[in-house]
């Protein structure tokens, strides 16, 4: 007989911790600039408690205001939009405030509520998961899609960037620089195939998004693939191909002929030449040994999503 594990266990409580939540808010009273250290890591949601998180929701209100925080002016606010009630009321504000001595741990204590809601939305969306996969009327391909949804939204929220101090950064520049003064010519990002276009951009740069627009049928698909075979044959990258329209039949069709120099309707329609210099055969045979070692790879899927495009990748 199966068995299955239920994630919503009434008998479990879900990670959190008390304590560290009391004393983050505490720092906050005792100190307003210690909101500064924090307001970028932490949200008034990574809090468990109902109370904490309607007082640091309002603490983040007053920062945003420029006003003062401390015990007055928070119950003040809480009073005014009816909040201090849910928040434990002014007894309760005045026990925070005396709780830590310094606010000088307040980093500390911030990390620790991003965790544990870190791990308390993995639980939720791991419910999520099991809740959709009992659902056996819904299409398989809907369910993976919301699951990986659902747990990149759990990393995404946990992968955060911080300032990085240029000095970091100059010693990485001055290298790439140096290089480049070295050797005349090189282009810092990958090279498109296509001069007055790299004279331009300087290469295909990393983190650069590059969208190629226009009418139907000039010639898009044939450009993004010449782009490919550049990168995969000349500068030895590897490269992915998402197709929500051509097969990969004809994706492939297209880069043979390219490589080969031949007419594609000239291979369609079975009219190679097999003589002298026009040699058809010939150059399509060493086309496909050159393409052979490309490092390209094709995703013909009509039907792909954002996030799908992304797991693939």
């Amino acid at each position: 007989m199966a068995s299955y594990i239920t994630m919503s266990d009434p008998a479990k409580v879900p990670p959190h911790n008390e304590e560290a939540e009391k004393s983050l808010l505490s720092c906050l009273l005792i100190d307003s600039n210690a909101f500064v250290k924090v307001g970028d890591q932490i949200t008034s949601e990574d809090f468990y408690i109902k109370a904490h998180e309607i007082i640091y929701r309002t603490v983040a209100e007053l920062f945003n205001k420029n006003q003062p925080i401390d015990v007055v002016s928070l119950g003040n606010r809480l009073d005014e939009t009816e909040r201090l009630k849910d928040a434990g009321g002014k007894a309760y504000l005045v026990e925070l405030s005396n709780l830590v001595a310094t606010s000088s741990h307040a980093k500390h204590y911030a990390t620790i509520i991003s965790k544990k809601a870190t791990l308390r939305r993995l639980l939720a969306a791991a419910t999520e998961i099991v809740n959709n996969s009992y659902d056996e009327q819904e299409d398989v391909e809907t369910i993976i899609d919301r699951s990986e949804q659902a747990l990149f939204q759990v990393s995404n929220k946990l992968n955060t960037r911080a300032f990085v101090p240029v000095a970091n950064i100059l010693s990485d520049a001055f290298e790439r620089i140096d290089e480049l003064h070295r050797e005349k010519g090189k282009l810092r990002g990958i090279p498109t195939g296509f001069n007055g276009l790299d004279s331009l951009l300087g290469g295909m740069q990393k983190s650069d998004l590059v969208i190629i627009a226009a009418r139907p049928s000039v010639g898009k698909t044939a450009f993004v693939l010449d782009l490919a075979r550049q990168a995969a044959l000349k500068s030895k990258q590897a490269v992915g191909l998402f197709s929500l329209e051509m097969s990969k039949e004809q994706l492939v069709d297209r880069m043979i002929c390219a490589e080969a120099n031949v007419d594609l309707w000239k291979m369609r329609t079975g009219r190679l030449s097999e003589k002298g210099d026009t040699d058809d055969f010939a150059r399509i045979g060493h086309a496909l040994g050159t393409l052979s070692e490309a490092s390209i790879f094709i995703d013909d899927d009509p039907c792909c999503t954002v996030t799908q495009i992304r797991t693939k990748a």
